[in-house]
Order: C-alpha cells, then structure tokens, then sequence
C-alpha cells in the first residue's frame, strides 16, 4: 500500500529545496545585474521518477528535483556584438588619427601649410621680377623660400612621428593580444574540466566571454567552441591563435627572417616592423610567419593601425611604397620636395647657353655677380650632398635616387634645404653669353616663357620615388596640393562617418543581446514574488501534512 503520507512529506521538501535554489538563483541574478559581462542563468526543474503505484494503477508522483543550471546566451547575437565592437574601433583609430593629420593642410593663411607658403614663395618672386636689383625683395624671396622648406619639413616630420607612434601603440596592443588570448587559454582548460562531469561553467564562460569581447576590439577573428566547451580562436587566413589550452604568441619585429636583405623603412629611417608568429623560437634561429597583411584585413584597434601606419611587402625599398594614409599623405609631400630639387632647380639654372656648349649641361642663369647656379643652386639636401649621379649637368631623379639605392637618404623633404646664402646670389636673370656681368635690371630667368614663374601652373608628373610610391600625373603644384587637401579632408570624415555608423550598430547589437542574456530586474522580481508563493506553500503542505497525521495518530 502506498504511503501517501510520506509522499507528501518528500513532495513537499523536494518542492522546498527547488525553490530555494531557484530564489538563490534569482538573488544571484539581481545581485550581478550591473556586472559587465554577467550573462542570466536559470535553474532547470524536473519532476522525479519513482516506481511505486496507488491502489488503482496510478501513481501521484515522487516531487521535483533539480536538474541543473543554464547560462542564458545567445552566441550569434554575441558574435553580432564583437564584429560590431571590432568595426568601432577600427574607425575610431583612424579618425583620431587623420584628425591630427587634417591641420597640417589647413588652406587658412594663419597657418604655414605647404600650400600657402608655396603661394606666398611664388608670390614673392613675381614681386622680384618688378625689380630685380632690389636687395629687400630678394630678401624676401629668401625668406618665402625657407618657410616653403620649413612647411615641407614640419608636415612630413609630423606624419612620420604619427606613424612612428601608431607602431608604438601597435607593440602594446599585441601585447594585450597574447594576454588575452592567454587568458583564453586557461579559461577553455577550466571550463572542459569542470563540464565534463555535466556541470556547467557559468561564471569561466563568462569570464572567456568578455575576454572575447576585448579581443574583438583589437583583432578580426572567428571561434569554434568544440565539444568539450574549449574554443579554437583562428585568425582570417586560418591561423590557429588559440588552440584549446594552448597559445601562439605575437611578436612585431623590426628584422623578419622571411627577408633576406634590407628591411623596408618607415618615413622617419628607421626600420619598418612586421607582425610575426616564430614557429622555432629555441632553435637559435627564428623562422618567422609573417601575419601583418592578415591582421590588416581584419578590423579592431590593431587593424587601424596597420591602416594609417601601413603595411610594406618584403620587396620595398622606400617608406612610400607601403600601403596605408600616412605613406600616402607623406608620399605626396615627398613628391614636391623631389620636385624643387629637380624641375625647379633645373628651370633655375636657365636654358643650355649656346656660347660655350660643353659636354655637360651649361647653365646661362647668373646672379648679381655673374655667377651661375650650382646643380642643386636654389634648393639642396642640407648637409646631405646630392652628386651628379649620370654626369649630365641636370638635377634629376636619377641623382636623388642614386642616394636613395645606396641607403644614404630615406626622404628628401626631411632634408630639403635653400641653398642660397645671400640676396645677391639670386640668379633672377640669363646671360647668353656666360661671362659677362649681368645687368642689374634683368629679370629673364624669372619672366621667360620657360622661367621660373611659370611653374607655378605649370603641369608635371609628381612622384616619391623611382619605385611604387606615390606618383600623380599632370598636375600643377596648386592642383597636386589641394587634391591632398581633399584627400585628408575625405579621409578624415569618412573615417568619422563610418565609426558614427559603426558606433550605433554596436549599440543595437549590444541591446539586442543583452534582451536575450541580460538581467531584468522586473522579470527577476516578478520570479521572486512567484517562486517565494510556492515556497510559502510547500511550507503549508508541510503543516497540513503534519496535522493530517497527527489526527492519524490520534484515531489510533
């Protein structure tokens, strides 16, 4: 006969101990309902099998148990968040970025851009050519020939300690990359250990959840959870990062051992650096993979970096060869200062003087004192000594990347200096005959058809370099300057428009999550008014269940 006053009594503590755990669970949700990260959980219940029957075949049933917890979470909208989260950052480096960049090309006068002083250089010698004689207004020539240099030099300098430090942020934030995914590792061991026993490892999953988190505002990355919860963390191009309990450390390295011989620079001379993963670090020798172009398709804080610093191929040989804004930005800068020690410099020393032919170029320019130019007379190379590399007598690309090929000179507009000492040493006028004073009142090297003064609209081919750099075809140098303008101007506020687009789709992803995963306090209070009813009934059932046997007892 079945005991139905024993059932009542187990029924009833089971039904007590299940809503207990469920109210301390419910306590533990409102508890963490501001810890970032904390995903809800929920205490399963099931009804207990038993074998024993009631007269009649049928069977009240044994209570309910406990059968375990589950962490409320959503893994694809979790996905969503990251890839959003990794966009955001992205943008976000390259705004910052390009908006210290943007006041270097300023196109106001109170600002000595590359472009005004190119104005106000030209402009000075229009006013030289009213009056060639003039000592004051060849001082100012002088003068708007060094604020050109200084701007030329100032803007380029700026862009290369802009990119000097995006590879300075670049080593911390690998660093943060192989603790994190460290931590990843150990947290995958944790959490297969403790499920594999059926449990589930709520807190550890947590945990490795907003690490996932911090790992996607620096990198692009896919993860594969395998069977035993521990997660396999790939780069895009397959690169297994985190493996399990195992992790491969990131390393950036300014000598790669995939190139043999000279690493490329960056603008500033200095070795450009590589993002590596070293398959043999005990061998004495390292056997580098190179990851940079991988990590650079990605997104994050690491690929916004690599996209305004740039990324060079194993093959370059100049800074402006590589791919990225500030190579660009810097190449096009280096464009014009290549210009002035070759076309202007050439234009400066006037036409071939047809009384004296030589074997090499000869000059018919002179100055006050009848002397003609130097091979690099106006601008030069600072202390740098710029050589007639082909023997023409013509200031040429060939001479500046003779020095370039032999490593002497990474850039030029870090260098570019006015060559020109004195007023009087101002070639402003041509002599045909190459010998003979030239007279105070001639302006020909300024005004001719093929003078100086034409250059300024002149159209030419601008290049950094005799490789791959930059290189815009004819333009003059207004042209080649404001297209630069813009270029800063729409990089900057594409970057600012896709990180505010960004911004907000991380937003709806994180709300869309948290609806799944988040802790309500409404829903949990709601919970706990219920599950505390059926408590404080089980608690009834108890006494009723006493008083009926008591009254048993009391008929015996």
């Amino acid at each position: 006969m079945t005991n139905y006053s024993a059932k009542i009594f187990n029924n009833a503590v089971s039904a007590l101990a299940a809503q207990q755990a469920i109210i301390a669970n419910t306590a533990n949700n409102i508890a963490n309902v501001n810890t970032e990260g904390y995903s809800r959980r929920v205490v399963n219940l099931e009804a207990r099998v038993g074998l024993g029957q009631s007269p009649g075949g049928f069977s009240v049933g044994n209570g309910v148990s406990v059968d375990g917890l589950t962490r409320i979470s959503d893994e694809f909208l979790n996905g969503i968040a990251r890839e959003a989260n990794s966009e955001t950052n992205f943008y976000e480096v390259q705004r910052d970025f390009l908006a210290r960049v943007e006041p270097l090309f300023s196109l106001t006068e109170d600002v000595n851009s590359v472009g005004s002083a190119m104005t106000q250089f030209f402009d000075s010698l229009e006013n030289l050519s009213l009056n060639p004689a003039s000592v004051e207004l060849r001082s100012d020539v002088l003068e708007r020939a060094q604020d050109l240099v200084d701007s030329i030099q100032t803007t380029y300098g700026t862009i290369a300690s802009l990119q000097s430090e995006a590879e300075a942020r670049l080593a911390s934030e690998i660093d943060s990359v192989n603790q994190i995914a460290t931590e990843i590792s150990t947290l995958n061991g944790l959490i297969a250990g403790r499920e594999a026993n059926g449990s589930v490892a709520a807190d550890e999953r947590d945990r490795r959840d907003r690490l996932l988190e911090q790992l996607a505002e620096k990198i692009s990355f896919d993860s594969v959870e395998g069977s035993d919860g521990s997660l396999t963390i790939s780069l895009a191009n397959g690169f297994p990062l985190v493996n399990g309990n195992s992790t491969r450390t990131l390393e950036l390295t300014g000598a790669p051992s995939f190139i043999g011989g000279t690493v490329p620079p960056k603008l500033d001379g200095s070795t450009m650096q590589f993002i590596v993963f070293d398959y043999d670090p005990a061998a004495g020798s390292s056997a580098h993979l190179d990851l940079t172009q991988a990590l650079a398709n990605g997104q994050g804080t690491i690929g916004g970096l690599l996209a305004v610093r740039g990324v060079a191929t194993s093959t370059d040989t100049t800074p402006f060869q590589a791919s990225g804004a500030l190579p660009e930005l810097a190449g096009r800068i280096e464009s014009i200062a290549r210009d002035l020690l070759t076309r202007f410099n050439e234009t400066y020393r006037g036409p071939e003087a047809t009384a004296d032919p030589t074997a090499n170029f000869d000059p018919s320019a002179v100055d006050l004192n009848g002397n003609n130019p130097a091979l690099f007379g106006f601008f030069n190379a600072g202390s740098v000594t710029i050589n007639d590399a082909d023997a023409d007598g013509i200031p040429d690309n060939t001479d500046l990347d003779a020095l370039i090929t032999a490593g002497t000179v990474t850039s030029y507009a870090s260098l570019l200096s006015v060559a020109i000492g004195t007023p009087e040493e101002i070639a402003a006028g041509r002599d045909a005959t190459n010998g003979t004073t030239i007279s105070p009142g001639n302006a020909e090297n300024l005004l001719a058809t093929d003078g100086l003064i034409t250059l300024k609209t002149a159209t030419t081919t601008f290049s950094s370099d005799a490789s791959n750099g930059f290189q815009r075809v004819g333009v003059s140098y207004n042209q080649l300057y404001n297209e630069t303008v813009g270029r800063v101007g729409n990089l900057k506020a594409r970057a600012e428009t896709n990180f505010s687009v960004s911004e907000d789709n991380l937003l709806t992803a994180r709300n869309k999550r948290d609806e799944i995963s988040g802790v309500s306090l409404d829903e949990e209070f709601t919970s706990l008014i219920r599950f505390q009813k059926a408590f404080e009934a089980n608690a009834r059932i108890l006494r009723s269940a006493q008083e009926l046997l008591d009254t048993i007892v009391g008929l015996i």
